[in-house]
């Protein structure tokens, strides 16, 4: 085993690759080691519907790398990638990249912070986060020139992202297959989180009490769909406007173009820069509405969409290009929301790392 030391080593790595965050915490990776390569593969089994070819997987890919390749580095090994993603590939276990190991490499100090990352959903105090620390931020993704960091800590500006993040969020609630979705991927015991290891334990929403009666109540379609028709979908959003003004800034990832090495670079940039806001006692919460559903109609051209959420995602890109015109011939990969927080009460579980490897 020449690229890594032993096989310890290699589950360690691996170990803190999985722990990289995914959409929903739908956690859609597989893994193959072969001589000295690590082949990681998409599980196209565990892709949501709302994803637009496989940009929040391949997303998720990339920090999966980015924490493979930091926690590489604690042994003294350099990571070369080679990248391997044919988007006409129709195997169910799409390749991604082949990592190879060898020796010679500094220790990052971002490996501390890969079992301290998790989403923190709750409400943040409005202090300012400082400008160095900012700066700190923008440097943490400075080795991926492709992706640009917008950064916004303005009240009147974080005022009107917060209205798009809740317009954006109505998508969740508004069509059926997104709706699903939710209901698929939550988890609302501790011991069915537990037993799947994925998805999204129902404590770590940040939910107020008795939510969660009015949330499995909803899980029918029909019902929802008419309560819609009285405004509850709006209702719903709410809490994501307030969650947004009751942060210290936001920060927003875009590339030039959507292609799977710019996607991929996102990824790896966003999960170094929630890193680093981990090292700096920064609390981070994705806010994935926003790009997601902008994608659906300039990337997919609104055919998954009723023509009511084509209008509705031309509005959100629209008004988003004016909130933030460097945007405008860019592609946006993701929105975050940053803050002093209390600390994470529960985090979201990951299945056994043997899991994940091929048989």
């Amino acid at each position: 085993m020449e690229g890594m030391a032993t096989v310890e080593h290699l589950k360690d790595v691996v170990t803190a690759g999985v722990a990289a965050p995914s959409p929903d915490n739908n956690q859609p990776w597989r893994f193959r080691w072969e001589q000295d390569r690590l082949t990681i593969l998409l599980d196209r089994s565990q892709a949501l519907p709302s994803d637009v070819h496989h940009m929040f997987d391949l997303l998720s890919a990339g920090a999966v790398i980015e924490n493979i390749t930091i926690a590489a580095t604690q042994h003294g090994r350099s990571t070369e990638i080679e990248l391997l993603w044919d988007p006409h590939d129709p195997t169910e276990f799409p390749q991604v990249a082949e990592l190879r190991f060898s020796a010679g490499a500094r220790p990052d100090p971002l490996a501390e912070a890969i079992p301290a990352r998790c989403t923190n959903r709750l409400l943040y105090a409005k202090k300012p986060v400082p400008d160095q620390h900012w700066e700190h931020l923008r440097a943490s993704v400075a080795a991926f020139p492709d992706v640009h960091l917008h950064i916004t800590a303005d009240r009147n500006q974080l005022k009107a992202l917060a209205r798009l993040v809740m317009l954006a969020d109505r998508f969740r609630f508004e069509y059926p297959a997104f709706h699903a979705e939710i209901f698929r991927q939550l988890r609302f015991t501790a011991e069915e989180a537990e037993r799947t290891r994925d998805g999204l334990d129902f404590r770590t929403l940040a939910l107020p009490p008795g939510s969660k009666l009015l949330i499995k109540a909803l899980r029918s379609w029909s019902l929802m769909s008419r309560l819609n028709r009285l405004g509850l979908s709006r209702a719903l959003t709410w809490p994501s406007y307030g969650s947004v003004l009751r942060s210290g800034g936001a920060v927003l990832l875009s590339v030039p173009e959507f292609t799977f090495v710019h996607i991929l670079a996102a990824g790896r940039a966003f999960e170094r820069l929630w890193l680093a806001a981990t090292q700096l006692g920064l609390a981070l919460h994705p806010l994935g509405s926003l790009p997601i559903f902008i994608a659906h109609e300039e990337i997919l051209d609104g055919v998954k969409l009723t023509p009511q959420h084509r209008q509705l995602a031309r509005r959100l890109a629209s008004r988003l290009r004016q909130w933030a015109p460097a945007l405008s011939s860019r592609v946006l990969m993701m929105v975050a929301r940053l803050g002093y927080g209390p600390p994470c009460r529960v985090r979201s579980l990951r299945r056994p790392v043997e899991s994940f490897f091929e048989r």
